[in-house]
């Protein structure tokens, strides 16, 4: 039997109903009196074993290779992958119809960007469109632009938009390229911070970019637009006036360009787009590098951040700003974050008393150190490793067994140098002895259960 990629989803889809509608679902199923028996017959099951998962792959080539391009055939491969672990949970005590590990990467998500451009043709009912991320699926569009409107023959900068920690009003965000400029210079060892640098462009405010690039690197600049993102308009105060020189309850209106994402006017790097530009208005609220202290705010690297949130008015707690950027962490560092999310039941249809199929989902910061994300599948999977080894011995040996010989059995195991290392049970760094030559048998003894 070969079923089509197509019955393999439908059957996965039966699941809730039980392996007597599965059967049904799949060609010549009535012949099976369980899933496990149906599938030891199946020729795609028989190919992934022998021929397709003798290594590593990823999921989508092994898919191509076993179904051809054949509509769905990841989904199908996903779908095969969900049945065989069903049919197996049937006969937990016979070998896997299919010995898998699966390795799921996940994407942080890289911040939450808008198009601003007026005649974007994501536009819908006046509210921009909206990206997770400033990279299109599309190789052809450039990292930072539109795809809709490079669809469209037009270029968009994505503006990233930055979060109030409490109250969550929207708020867009720029990168003020002036101060990095003038520290360029100062580091090349320029007389002049403020003369042009290697890029030929002269320091100066409002010399905008829409890549905010590293927070602890960068000066951001705070500003609403129009209806996409309103300004709430705060009433001021004595206090917040004088912290802010009123520019947080008066912004500043300035013509900003969507095409390249340069201010129009009153900055050495202005727009330069022609009759390619598409202006629109912003209210700028906030400079962490404030206009008002003149060039000596662009030679020096201290930031003043934005004291209060225009909306709720929750204010900047021990140098913390009341706005954040809507990504996947925090984390303006750069420290490694490689967090076990759950275990989670993906088979909601069986009876919670039987053993369930489980999955391991974790995620990664983009910016983790090489080493935090395998280690931490180590330390996850060893109970699950481990309990694999105890039972391969255990149907060994005949019955009864000591506890301390299941020990003896696994010390002798690991130490057998003529055993090959991948064929060994594998001890996270957490779980390793700490002296260079450990009495394995005493190690052991002290993690077999006793029962």
């Amino acid at each position: 039997m070969s079923p089509t990629p197509a019955d393999y989803i439908t059957a996965a889809g039966k699941l809730p109903q039980g392996k007597t509608a599965v059967l049904a679902a799949l060609p010549g199923g009535e012949n099976a009196r369980t899933l496990r028996e149906y599938f030891e017959r199946d020729t795609n099951i028989r190919r992934l074993r022998a021929e397709l998962l003798l290594q590593p792959t990823k999921l989508e080539e092994t898919a191509s290779k076993l179904f051809g391009n054949m509509p769905g055939h990841a989904e199908a491969l996903s779908s095969v992958l969900t049945l065989i672990a069903t049919a197996d949970s049937e006969q937990p005590g016979q070998e896997a119809l299919l010995p898998t590990r699966l390795h799921y990467f996940v994407r942080a998500q890289d911040g939450l960007h808008v198009c601003l451009r007026t005649d974007c043709p994501g536009r819908k009912n006046g509210a921009p469109a909206v990206f997770p991320s400033r990279k299109s699926d599309d190789p052809e569009v450039e990292e930072g632009f539109c795809p809709l409107c490079a669809s469209a023959g037009k270029q968009s900068k994505l503006v990233e938009l930055v979060t109030c920690r409490r109250c969550g009003w929207l708020y867009g965000a720029l990168r003020d390229l002036g101060p990095a400029r003038a520290r360029a210079n100062r580091e090349s060892g320029a007389a002049d911070p403020l003369q042009p640098g290697l890029d030929g462009v002269q320091p100066s405010h409002d010399s905008f970019d829409t890549d905010l690039g590293w927070a602890a690197d960068s000066f951001y600049t705070y500003f609403s637009c129009a209806d996409e993102l309103p300004y709430p308009r705060p009433a001021a105060d004595e206090e917040g006036e004088a912290a802010d020189g009123k520019l947080l309850f008066n912004p500043e209106s300035a013509q900003w360009c969507a095409t390249c994402g340069k201010r129009s006017q009153s900055t050495h790097d202005a727009c330069n787009c022609g009759g390619a530009k598409h202006l629109r208005q912003i209210e700028i609220f906030h400079r962490q590098c404030p206009t008002d202290q003149g060039t000596e705010a662009l030679e020096s690297d201290v930031k003043h951040l934005l004291p209060q949130c225009p909306n709720c008015l929750a204010r900047n707690t021990l140098g913390v700003e009341p706005v954040r950027r809507l990504s996947e962490t925090d984390d303006e560092t750069g420290i490694a974050a490689a967090i076990p999310l759950s275990h989670f039941d993906v088979s909601p249809w069986r009876d919670k008393k039987e053993w369930q199929i489980r999955k391991l989902l974790c995620f990664a910061d983009q910016r983790q150190r090489a080493a935090a994300f395998p280690s931490l599948l180590e330390d996850e999977m060893f109970p699950w490793d481990f309990g694999r080894e105890i039972v391969g011995i255990v149907r060994k040996e005949a019955p009864p067994l000591r506890f301390t010989k299941v020990a003896k059995e696994l010390a002798k195991r690991h130490a057998d140098e003529s055993v090959p290392a991948e064929e060994k049970l594998m001890l996270p760094v957490g779980v390793q002895p700490d002296e260079d030559n450990p009495d394995w048998e005493q190690f052991f003894t002290a993690h077999v259960p006793p029962r």
